[in-house]
């Protein structure tokens, strides 16, 4: 053994590993999709609670037919009440199908004309006029006239 060497095991250093990466190439995307998605949608409720100014009464459609409410005395009546109650004919529908069947009814007894004049409350909601369009429709009337009546603002 000669005096200059270390006795004893030499170790190699650790050999060097690529480290670990994580791709964020597919996060980036997610993100900008999901930004995109967001933005997209958050402006709905803004268009959705925008207020529209109120029409005006003179010279409306609503005014000069508000005097013509006689001449569809020949045209099936339908009323929406405040409280969303629906009535054809001075009878009042409680549900769906029975406005349906009232409708059908009233179509086919050869009283009434081609048509439906709805009647509407200013506090009803926008549902009950809804519920009444579709059964018309499903009763095959197209001609279907409405007109909204505000107790409040009336003279």
């Amino acid at each position: 053994m000669s005096g200059g060497s270390k006795s004893g095991f030499a170790l190699r250093p650790p050999a060097k590993l690529p480290e670990d990466l994580v791709d964020m190439t597919a996060m980036v995307d997610i993100v900008f999709f999901m930004l995109i998605f967001f933005m997209i949608t958050s402006t709905q409720p803004v268009e959705s609670t925008m207020d529209m100014p109120p029409p005006k009464q003179e010279g409306s459609a609503a005014a000069s037919q508000a005097s013509e409410q006689t001449d569809h005395s020949d045209f099936i009546q339908v009323r929406i009440e405040d409280d969303d109650s629906i009535w054809v004919d001075e009878e009042q529908a409680f549900n769906e199908s029975d406005l349906r069947v009232r409708l059908k009814q009233a179509r086919d007894d050869g009283t009434h004309g081609e048509g439906v004049f709805v009647t509407g409350d200013a506090d009803a909601s926008h549902g009950a006029a809804v519920k009444v369009f579709d059964a018309c429709a499903d009763a095959n009337l197209a001609n279907v006239m409405f007109s909204v009546i505000d107790k409040d603002a009336a003279p």
